[in-house]
């Protein structure tokens, strides 16, 4: 019912746009103490829209979500998902994917990173503006 009636909640601009949660170590009871609902606005609803599900038995009681159609259809794919921090996985296995391809040289694979991370700091994007600063690159 709480996460129900957040999903109604008003949120201002500011909460809209958060896309990242920092959490210091000391802030967990808290976190854990504040209960799911904390993570949950009106921009939660967008999942409904994102999977064309109706979000329709979220006005009946949520001990007759079970009678529901709706509710089964969007358990149903809720439960299909695989859920997993995508650009990171898929970082980690391109970069372990290309070091295997590249060289099995272990100084080799270190000076390739050292390179990278030298070029990622001189061009933190790939705007045109950026790279004309940094010809001698």
């Amino acid at each position: 019912m709480k996460m129900v009636k957040a999903l109604n909640r008003e949120t201002d601009e500011l909460e809209e746009n958060v896309k990242r949660i920092k959490v210091e170590i000391n802030q967990i009871p808290e976190i854990i103490n504040n209960g799911i609902e904390q993570f949950v606005s009106n921009k939660t609803r967008k999942f409904f829209t994102r999977f064309d599900l109706s979000d329709e038995f979220l006005n009946t009681d949520p001990s007759q979500w079970h009678k529901n159609e709706d509710f089964v259809k969007a358990l149903s794919l809720v439960e299909k998902l695989k859920v997993v921090n995508d650009p990171a996985e898929r970082g980690v296995k391109l970069m372990e994917d290309y070091n295997n391809l590249f060289t099995k040289n272990e100084q080799q694979k270190q000076y390739v990173l050292q390179v990278v991370s030298e070029y990622r700091q001189k061009f933190p994007d790939s705007r045109k503006q950026t790279l004309s600063k940094n010809k001698e690159f």
